[in-house]
């Protein structure tokens, strides 16, 4: 990123996360974006970092009319009623973890290493019984057939394994987790037969529930029994389901299909699919749901980053908890950003008031209430992410008590803080209050309407030998706002790029969408096209007619006569003159259209010249609502 910047005298630099919690980062940040002003490892002053740096919260942006452009996001709790044997399940898996750490109390290394074996496995556990069950057998099948050797040192690998891990895809994560599985295994002692069973039991646990749900699942499918179905009918809502592992996604496709939710009802993205794959999938399930049946997507966290989600989806679950909240705020931003028309609803799944006290349930209740509070906090995840990610692993590794989430928090907050944290900018309405002004402002003044841009169109069409556009029929003899674009020829064939409808129900030909030059028409659409100013359609109308104006090439008349829709005391007559200004190389260092007229006595054929402003205002009527009958 340094060297590209140092091609550009401008830089704008957009992120959704600009600090990472470490001061030094930032601070390269700024120097790379303004070296004059900032230098790497030297804090900027609050004054200097506010010229440069913008932080917009969605809570805080509003419409030109005062409303928030981003619906309240909303956490939902979904309660689980656990059976009695499940509980057992986690609570041998507790008494497992216990045992071995307490095997190498003495040995850093050994303790160490037992830390990160119970975080792989019971992340897999929390996950689904078939992730836990694959596993179990690398585990299993890495386990030292000698006693390993006590130390003190540790590698360094154990440091970095979940810095590391938020970088990788489907695959690699997989990879990753059970290369770090076997080389931890090789620092422990063997399984004394108390653990094995203990482990032997959670293993045929889970192999018992490959094709069978256990309380998580069965909640789901019922949830989304719930939204998707009314009786034997698809209802037109849509469901995202989150989830580490692609174990995980298979076995509730499975479980999926055997409730009704047929192959066509539910899609899956993941990383190991191709681009275009994947964008395939993310068209249906953002297309209309008249036009395809997807209902439900399933989607593990590396396929899912970065994607769109919202046109027709407003719910999400997280079906299990990553330890990198990061992760949990990049899933609700799928559906939780601009378009989004309902409040979006993130729902994690949390023990039944009823469900008993247990470790188990501690812990599980422990990772909704993280999830809920990262969809609430208004900090950068960046630099509070070390904390939350930290107290997860102490959690949940069984290791000393960290605190209730509310305490994270507030040490996440204060590490921010320390940090440098980006604050939020004040007076966001005010700002885009006075900015939409401006740009109303400035489409009278350059008179960007809707039916001025399609007469540039228009022209240029007809200038360049093209069939015209064809408005599409309105009810009541309305103007019409939608035009389809006609077979073009030559290098205009580029003015139709992007029309082509990018999703095409199955068994239907693909179509071409129509164009409008109204904004307003295309909001919240994807059947229709919005021709702005840098659509090829518009900039290639604008280039020709201002090339048109330098050359005697085009077939364009250099003098016009209008009938003004206002009654005028005699002919006026004007002309436009460009005024440019050039640099050494003939470089364009300003330009400018000016316009003279005046009154012509059609009698006397006398000339009486007008001034400048009033001349403005006439020439502005006139070629705006003028006609040339």
């Amino acid at each position: 990123m340094r060297e590209l910047a140092k091609h550009f005298t401008h830089r704008l630099f957009l992120s959704a996360t600009p600090h990472n919690g470490y001061p030094e980062s930032f601070t390269a940040l700024l120097e790379i974006l303004d070296p004059a002003r900032f230098a790497r490892g030297v804090a900027p002053s609050q004054e200097a970092q506010d010229e440069v740096v913008i932080r917009r919260l969605k809570s805080t942006i509003t419409g030109s009319d005062g409303k928030p452009e981003f619906p309240e996001r909303k956490v939902r709790d979904l309660r689980l009623e656990y059976a009695e044997g499940e509980i057992d399940v986690h609570r041998w898996f507790s008494e497992f973890t216990q045992a071995r750490r307490s095997r190498r109390v003495k040995s850093r290394r050994g303790r160490a290493a037992a830390d990160l074996v119970t975080l792989l496995l019971k992340k897999r556990l929390l996950s689904s019984p078939q992730a836990f069950a694959n596993t179990y057998e690398t585990y299993a099948g890495a386990l030292p057939a000698a006693p390993a050797v006590a130390s003190d040192e540790v590698p360094e690998f154990y440091d970095e394994v979940w810095d590391e891990e938020a970088t990788l895809d489907d695959d690699e994560l997989y990879d990753f987790e059970d290369e770090h599985l076997r080389r931890s295994a090789s620092h422990q002692e063997r399984l004394d037969p108390t653990e094995r069973e203990l482990l032997s039991r959670i293993n045929d646990w889970a192999r018992k529930h490959l094709s069978a749900p256990d309380t998580k699942a069965t909640r789901l499918l019922d949830c989304l029994g719930e939204v998707c179905k009314a009786g034997d009918d698809w209802t037109n809502e849509r469901v995202v389901v989150f989830t580490e592992y692609r174990d995980t996604l298979h076995w509730l496709q499975d479980l999926l299909d055997s409730r009704g939710f047929g192959r066509d009802r539910v899609a899956l993205l993941h990383g190991g699919m191709d681009i275009d794959e994947r964008e395939q999938i993310r068209l249906a399930f953002q297309a209309d749901p008249a036009d395809h049946p997807v209902r439900v997507l399933l989607a593990t966290d590396a396929a899912g980053e970065g994607i769109d989600l919202q046109n027709h989806c407003h719910r999400l679950v997280n079906y299990d908890i990553p330890f990198n909240p990061n992760k949990l705020e990049q899933r609700a931003g799928r559906i939780d950003r601009y378009g989004q028309r309902h409040s979006p609803e993130v729902y994690n799944f949390v023990p039944a008031p009823t469900a008993g006290d247990s470790a188990f349930l501690g812990e599980i209740e422990f990772l909704a209430r993280v999830a809920a509070k990262v969809s609430q906090m208004q900090t950068d995840l960046g630099s509070v992410n070390p904390v939350l990610a930290e107290g997860l692993q102490r959690r949940l590794a069984g290791g000393t008590t960290v605190g209730d989430v509310e305490t994270l928090a507030q040490q996440a907050t204060a590490r921010g803080k320390k940090a440098g944290e980006v604050k939020a900018a004040a007076n966001v309405s005010e700002q885009v209050e006075r900015l939409g002004e401006q740009y109303e402002n400035s489409v009278d003044e350059l008179h960007l309407h809707p039916e001025r841009i399609r007469r540039v169109v228009d022209t240029a069409l007809d200038l360049a030998h093209q069939m015209p556009l064809k408005p599409r029929l309105t009810a009541y003899g309305n103007p019409a706002t939608e035009f389809d674009v006609p077979v073009m020829t030559g290098e205009w064939v580029r003015a139709t790029k992007n029309l082509v409808a990018p999703f095409t129900p199955e068994g239907q030909e693909p179509h071409q969408r129509p164009v409008t030059f109204d904004p307003l028409v295309a909001q919240g659409r994807d059947d229709v096209v919005s021709a702005h100013l840098s659509h090829p359609l518009v900039d290639m109308s604008s280039r020709l007619l201002r090339a048109a104006a330098d050359s005697d090439r085009v077939d364009l008349h250099r003098v016009t006569a209008v009938v003004g829709p206002d009654d005028l005391e005699d002919m006026f007559v004007a002309a436009y003159a460009k005024y440019t200004v050039t640099g050494g190389g003939s470089t364009q260092l300003h330009q400018e259209i000016m316009a003279v007229g005046g009154w012509l006595d059609a009698c006397t054929g006398r000339f009486r010249r007008e001034n400048l402003t009033r001349t403005g205002l006439i020439l502005e009527a006139a070629l705006d609502k003028g006609t040339e009958e």
